[in-house]
This record gives structure tokens, sequence and C-alpha cells, in this order.
């Protein structure tokens, strides 16, 4: 005899096993079922309500609004005192302002050499 789904000659027996394996994959998930549905019946489910996820997202935007504040408050006021620092530095002593330029174009590639390494080395 052949079986259905390998196509291969089987033993007499096999076919008997294979009906009778069936029968209790069938028996199992019946069994199964009706556990999940006393399950389900027992188990009261409450969905929340719409008007606790609408506050919920405005209270995160609220926070995501503040966090944004303070990301441009400090981003500005580090801008300004560089900024500041810069002109003070320029108009007083312009040679001090000019090495450090240099310093910096030639400090510059080097670092980003390294993060880039060490991203490739990461990843």
């Amino acid at each position: 005899m052949k079986d259905r789904r390998t196509g291969r000659l089987t033993p007499h027996g096999a076919e008997d096993q294979d009906k009778e394996s069936e029968y209790e994959d069938e028996t199992l998930l019946a069994e199964l079922r009706e556990g999940l549905e006393k399950l389900d019946r027992s188990i009261p489910v409450f969905p929340p309500e719409i008007h606790w996820f609408q506050e919920q997202v405005l209270q995160h935007r609220k926070e995501l609004k503040r966090k944004l504040l303070l990301d441009l408050l400090l981003f500005f006021t580090i801008a300004v005192i560089v900024l500041a620092g810069t002109a003070a530095v320029m108009l007083n002593t312009p040679s001090v302002y000019i090495y450090f330029q240099i310093f910096v174009s030639a400090l510059a590639p080097v670092i980003l050499w390294v993060t880039r390494r060490k991203r490739k080395v990461g990843a």
C-alpha cells in the first residue's frame, strides 16, 4: 500500500496506525477547544474604554512636547555660548582663533575615521 503523504510503499499495519493517530489528534484538538471555550466563559473580558486610550495619548504628547522644548532650549543655549566664545576669541586674539580652526580642521577627519571604524567593527 502507498502512503498518501509520501507516496512510498508502507507495511500493512502502518495504515491502521495512521488512522489511529489521526483519531487521537482529532480527540486532542476537540478537548483543547472545549477547554479553551470553558476558559473564555469563566474569565470575563472587559475591554478598556476609549477615554482611557485618549488620555494616554494626550499625556504622551504632552511629555514629548516638553522633551522637545527642553532639547531646543539646550541646543540654542549651547549655540549661543559657542558663538559668543568664538566671536570673543576672534575679536580679541585672531591668531588663537586661526590656530584653533587649523587644529579642529586637522582633527575632524581623524575623529570621523575612528567613529566609522568603530561602527564597522561593532556591526
